[in-house]
């Protein structure tokens, strides 16, 4: 079984035999399933890579005992978090995303095996109320009322906590569970288990007087949060045991269920779906603009996508909501958010002093351009701005070898000036061309674009770029610069390769005519694993 251990990470491991049979040893343990997730693994269709239980910065060592295969998917969305909380949410953040229509009544009964039951309503004292199943009993709980000021009805309700397992869904309250909301209320729930109780009602409703009325207790609000609690104080993964607060109206039909949920969902802001740090950097029309964006999709159960958020106006404004999302996307990643200063290669543009330098223009146009995604995605933009936050770390780690081993003259270097013409725009095009292709070779996928937003560069290619890079800068023809015709060989092409870059005109033929192309920088000495 394949699986994705950087050569990095082998040599953290101490123990001599570990380091030698770590694979077999991962696989041995696991079982064929994900540690995180539980679900089977499989190598022909699925990243597979292995994970620390407690986190490095946590003081994690990198050993078998703390190391786990694990779902690629599931470990980049694990990040730093506490692996038991994930393991927990884990089971339903699978399940959606190979079941995303699913309602509360699909998820109890494909994933959490909660096979529903009727209970016994008994309400002889004006005052309190009793739920009976066979032997169990619950309460007496204490009767409120209010009246409702649209219909002057007075209603009766109770306080009560109760097992999911006499929770069914009520179909005033259809809607499909979106795995984003779970998984703010799970974390919210961990440090704030103080939240209001879900709202039920009867299927039968009761009046004073009701004995042994067998009924089934419909939930009309709390969907997410009645699953968010499931995974939360599950025992044994038995979920049917769960016990949720709720407020249990007694006279209730359905009428009066969708007027209150339709109130409640027009006055209520629910838990926000993103903290969307992009919006920060799109100016103060933008930020409002996407922030009320994220409002509405609250309040409609809608999810919050860059393309809903280009497509909710037309016209002109559309157009502009697409540059101004770009523009925010380009700004995260050449903000460097560890020091509060830009990354490295962006202080070429900057520093006028430098004897290397790149336009500005040329930086947004050649660089970016060319390896950010710059279409409107119709991905979920969670709480961690996920798949964006995954091609921001991807690109500035390319960025970051091209400035180490091609803009940056070393002390000493014998030919400062060669480095020079790494930074005109016809070189800034090949270069990107070929470690575009590069990446796309090592994944045997032609999608450049899934590939900055699924795969983790850190771990996978990382080395094997910073070599593709070097061997490039090592080309004979950049010996020539000042002298084109001085090259014994292909003299013509030489020339005619740095023409082009005065030019700024397209060197990919040119070079490839030169052997400056993937072939020559993987080096046929060096070992480059297909992933």
């Amino acid at each position: 079984m394949p699986i994705n251990i950087s050569t990095k990470l082998k040599n953290e491991i101490v123990d001599t035999f570990e380091r030698s049979n770590i694979e077999n040893l991962l696989v041995t343990k696991s079982a064929h399933k994900c540690f995180l997730c539980n679900q089977p693994i499989n190598s022909v269709t699925e990243d597979i890579e292995a994970d620390h239980d407690v986190p490095r910065s946590l003081g994690g060592n990198t050993d078998l005992a703390n190391l786990n295969l694990v779902h690629s998917s599931c470990n980049k969305f694990k990040k730093d978090n506490d692996t038991l909380k994930i393991r927990q949410f884990l089971p339903i953040r699978q399940y959606l995303i190979t079941n995303p229509d699913s309602n509360y009544e699909k998820i109890c009964q494909n994933l959490l095996k909660i096979q529903h039951r009727t209970i016994s309503i008994e309400w002889t004292a004006q005052d309190f109320v009793t739920l009976k199943d066979g032997t169990q009993q619950f309460g007496p709980f204490p009767v409120y009322q209010e009246t409702i000021k649209l219909t002057n009805k007075v209603v009766f309700y109770i306080f009560l906590k109760i097992p999911l397992l006499y929770i069914f869904n009520d179909n005033v309250q259809p809607r499909s569970i979106k795995s984003n909301h779970v998984f703010n209320l799970f974390q919210d729930l961990h440090f704030n288990p103080l939240h209001e109780p879900i709202g039920a009602r009867l299927e039968t409703p009761a009046k004073l007087g009701t004995t042994n009325l067998q009924s089934r207790l419909l939930m009309f609000d709390g969907q997410h949060k009645a699953v968010a609690t499931a995974l939360i104080n599950a025992l044994n993964n038995d979920y049917s045991k769960v016990c949720v607060d709720v407020k249990l109206y007694l006279n209730f039909d359905r009428q009066d269920a969708v007027h209150l949920v339709n109130s409640i969902q027009s006055k209520i802001i629910k838990l926000g779906l993103t903290k969307s740090e992009f919006a920060n950097k799109m100016g103060e029309e933008w930020k409002d603009a996407f922030e009320r964006y994220e409002m509405f999709c609250q309040q409609n159960n809608l999810d919050v996508t860059e393309v809903g958020f280009v497509n909710e106006k037309g016209g002109l404004e559309k157009k502009r909501r697409l540059e101004a999302l770009i523009s925010a996307r380009f700004q995260q990643i050449i903000n460097d958010n560890n020091t509060g200063k830009y990354i490295p290669i962006f202080e070429l543009t900057k520093n006028k002093s430098s004897s290397l330098q790149i336009k500005e223009t040329t930086f947004y146009n050649k660089i970016l351009k060319q390896i950010v995604y710059t279409k409107p995605t119709d991905s979920i933009i969670d709480s961690n701005d996920s798949e964006r936050e995954t091609e921001r770390n991807n690109i500035r780690i390319l960025l970051l070898i091209l400035n180490d081993e091609l803009f940056t003259i070393p002390p000493g270097a014998p030919d400062p000036k060669i480095y020079q013409n790494f930074t005109t725009q016809s070189s800034l095009n090949l270069i990107l061309h070929l470690c575009v292709n590069f990446i796309r070779f090592k994944y045997r996928n032609q999608n450049i674009e899934t590939i900055f937003f699924r795969k983790d560069f850190e771990t996978r290619c990382k080395d094997e770029l910073e070599l593709f890079v070097k061997k490039y800068r090592e080309h004979p023809v950049w010996r020539y610069y000042e002298n084109p015709s001085s090259a014994v060989n292909k003299s013509n092409d030489v020339g005619k390769f740095y023409s082009y870059i005065k030019q700024n005109q397209s060197l990919i033929t040119v070079a490839e005519s030169l052997d400056l192309n993937i072939s020559f920088c993987m080096d046929v000495t060096t070992n480059y694993p297909i992933l």
